[in-house]
């Protein structure tokens, strides 16, 4: 099994976080950043960059790559899961939420779905796929949210 895809995704995200470290330090104290916004981001790419790391670790240490496999699907799926009740719990209403943000929610079900029937034992010939389709999701809203910010600093500055 082939790590490198993985090494990649941990590069982007420590990138993103950086840049967002260095966009936080630089921005008018008058003009904070949405705590929410800020917490999604964190929680998306240091998802992303913890969880791209240890397939080749507990594969190197355990042996077994599908079952380790299934057992990172289903902890990036309750990973997953928590994040989003955790979001909809402070969104207090789907209702109100912006149309890009109730799309990523729907879509979020059936990427949630497929890292959980890996973990049940379904799909194990594409345990890997599912797993890194499952931190690509969570890298594109990271990157959503990070330009988000970026457009807000940028909108800020201009004013």
């Amino acid at each position: 099994m082939s790590f490198e895809a993985f090494r990649i995704l941990a590069e982007v995200a420590t990138g993103l976080s950086g840049f967002v470290g260095v966009i936080l330090v630089v921005r008018s104290r008058k003009d904070p950043l949405s705590r929410l916004r800020l917490v999604g981001f964190l929680q998306n790419s240091l998802a992303v960059l913890v969880f791209s790391l240890l397939p080749e670790f507990l594969v190197a240490t355990f042996g077994h790559p599908i079952l380790v496999m299934r057992v990172l699907c289903g902890v990036l799926a309750l990973y997953h899961l928590g994040i989003m009740i955790s979001y909809l719990r402070k969104q207090r209403s789907l209702l109100a939420m912006r149309l890009i943000q109730k799309t990523v929610t729907l879509l979020s079900l059936p990427i949630l779905a497929l890292k959980l029937s890996v973990a049940a034992g379904f799909f194990l010939s594409y345990a890997g796929n599912v797993f890194y389709l499952g931190l690509l999701w969570h890298l594109c809203i990271a990157i959503h949210i990070f330009s988000d910010i970026v457009l807000l600093e940028a909108s800020n500055n201009a004013a």
